[in-house]
């Protein structure tokens, strides 16, 4: 199985193919035209490919080489091992989230849309700030802002508020 078969590109393209499960016959489902790859059929693939996307897998996949690229560690897969540990500590409630981002990460941001030293940033900035951190889902006009301006400590606790959430969502919680 190739792990390139699975991206959102080919998984859209292989839902829209007409080809019944066992085509050996419609290029995007021949096994042929794959390279002979382990999974023969579009239902095949169709299963395999809703099973990462319910699982997320390739959001995990995407923390994990997040945190690889910002940290280069010299041993990546003991890195990744303890990666690993630590979200799964976090999980149980036994540790802190593992962010990609941290408080520090999160107050550069900040600093670099006020230049000046202000000590506030406007709502457009604070939404800026918040897709620079890959963030999404987030509140637009969050509590305690005054007269459309947010100031450091709202930007850093609203960032790590949804980081947290966002790795809840990726892990899950049980305590």
């Amino acid at each position: 199985m190739n792990p390139q078969d699975f991206t959102q590109e080919n998984f859209q393209r292989i839902k829209e193919s007409s080809c019944p499960g066992t085509s050996t016959t419609n290029p995007v489902c021949s096994k042929e035209s794959r390279g002979g790859n382990l999974l023969e059929s579009c239902s095949d693939r169709l299963e395999a490919q809703s099973y990462l996307n319910e699982k997320k897998i390739f959001d995990l996949f995407k923390f994990l080489i997040g945190h690889l690229l910002v940290d280069e560690p010299s041993d990546p897969v003991e890195y990744l091992v303890d990666l690993l540990d630590r979200c799964i500590l976090f999980r149980s409630g036994l540790a802190e989230p593992p962010l990609l981002f941290t408080n520090r990460h999160v107050e550069s941001i900040f600093q670099s849309m006020d230049p000046s030293g202000l000590g506030t940033i406007s709502l457009e900035q604070y939404k800026a700030g918040m897709t620079t951190l890959g963030i999404s889902q987030y509140e637009s006009e969050p509590m305690g802002h005054q007269e459309g301006r947010v100031n450091k400590e709202i930007f850093v606790g609203e960032a790590r508020k949804c980081l947290v959430r966002m790795l809840v969502e990726l892990i899950g919680k049980t305590a």
